[in-house]
C-alpha cells in the first residue's frame, strides 16, 4: 500500500443493505461560499475485514473531565488531516487541519472548525502517521446556532496501513445528534492509521475536534 489509495466516490459495502437516507436540508442562512476545495472520496470499505456494527446507533452526549485520557496520548493532535471539500466564505473557512488543532470549543465564528461543502457522504480524515492500537475516538461537535445538528447519521471508520478497514460503525440515527463531545470507546485489538469521519447522508461535515487516543 503506498499512502493514503485513490478513493471511490461512492462507498460500496458488499453483502450489507443500502441505506436508505434522505438529504438534509440546508439552512437558510449560510452564506454561500466563493471557493470551494474538493478532494476525492477514496476509503475502499472491506466488510469482511472490518469489525461491523451497522445495527448500532449509539449517541450518547458528554462532556469528558480532564481525565479522559487515561494516561493515553492524542495520537491525531497536529497531525495530517484532509477532507472531501472545504467551506470557505470572506471571514471564515474551515479546512481539515482546525479538528486536530487541541481547540475542543464548538463556536465555529470564534474558535473555528473543519466544514465542507454540503454534499453527499461528506467525509473527514486524519493520517496518523503509522499504524497504533487504538483505544478510544472522542468527537467534539459543533455548538453554536444549533449547528450540532448536522452531524447526524454519520460513519466513523479506521483504516491500517496496509489499507484494510478494522473498525465502521455507524452513530446517531434518526436525526439525533450530541452535544457537546460523544466517546466512542473502541473494542479491542483495534490497530489503524487513518480515521474517518463520513455522513452518510447529504450536508454539511463539522467537526470542532477529534481525539484518537492509543498506545504510541
Amino acid at each position: 500500500m503506498n499512502g493514503v489509495e485513490k478513493f471511490a466516490t461512492t462507498v460500496v459495502l458488499s453483502g450489507l443493505t443500502a441505506l436508505n437516507v434522505m438529504p438534509y436540508a440546508t439552512f437558510a442562512y449560510d452564506i454561500a461560499p466563493k471557493q470551494q476545495t474538493v478532494r476525492e472520496n477514496s476509503f475502499q470499505l472491506n466488510s469482511q475485514t472490518a469489525q461491523s456494527f451497522e445495527g448500532s446507533s449509539d449517541c450518547i452526549s458528554e462532556k469528558p473531565s480532564s481525565s479522559y485520557a487515561d494516561g493515553l496520548k492524542n495520537l491525531a493532535k497536529n497531525k495530517r488531516a484532509s477532507q472531501s471539500s472545504t467551506y470557505q466564505q470572506s471571514n471564515f473557512n474551515g479546512p481539515p487541519n482546525l479538528a486536530v488543532d487541541g481547540n475542543t470549543e464548538g463556536d465555529f465564528f470564534s474558535d473555528g472548525g473543519s466544514h465542507t461543502q454540503s454534499e453527499k457522504n461528506a467525509w473527514w480524515e486524519v493520517d496518523l502517521g503509522t499504524n497504533y492500537s487504538l483505544d478510544k475516538i472522542i468527537i467534539w461537535n459543533r455548538t453554536d446556532n444549533g449547528m450540532g445538528a448536522r452531524l447526524s447519521n454519520f460513519r466513523v471508520l479506521i483504516k491500517d496501513n496496509s489499507g484494510r478497514v478494522t473498525f465502521e460503525r455507524t452513530y446517531c440515527r434518526g436525526g439525533r445528534y450530541f452535544n457537546p463531545a460523544m466517546m466512542i470507546v473502541l473494542p479491542k485489538n483495534i490497530n489503524g492509521q487513518y480515521v474517518r469521519v463520513m455522513l452518510n447522508g447529504t450536508n454539511y461535515l463539522q467537526l470542532a475536534e477529534v481525539e484518537v487516543f492509543g498506545l504510541q
